[in-house]
């Protein structure tokens, strides 16, 4: 089994700030509530308060297949989508016990001890 992360972020619009944040305390609790979700944080970052970024961790590709089929997932990323001034940049993470080190389309696997 593989433990998914996904980190990256998005630039949203000034304007758009107020309401991205609101609406991201929502969304972020939603998330949190799902099958297999061990950690997913929505953050400003510091220094650049127009980037949010964002750290999700799964228990499996299952439950984060699972989580992006979501409505409330389909309905935030056409939200941001509308705030944003660039393209998001995300970058997806398998943590595999055992076995070797490989990566294809965009997602990077890295090996960890088992146990």
């Amino acid at each position: 089994m593989s433990l998914v992360i996904v980190h990256g972020g998005i630039t949203v619009t000034p304007e758009r700030l107020e309401e991205v944040t609101a609406a991201a305390v929502d969304f972020a609790s939603a998330c949190r509530a799902e099958s297999g979700c061990r950690e997913y944080q929505l953050s400003w970052l510091t220094g650049a308060p127009q980037q949010l970024r964002l750290l999700e961790i799964w228990d499996s590709e299952e439950t984060y297949t699972a989580h992006s089929a979501q409505p409330h997932v389909r309905q935030w990323t056409s939200f941001i989508s509308a705030a944003a001034s660039a393209p998001p940049a995300f970058t997806k993470l398998l943590l595999e016990e055992g076995g070797q080190p490989s990566s294809d389309q965009g997602t990077h696997k890295v090996q960890v001890p088992a146990g």
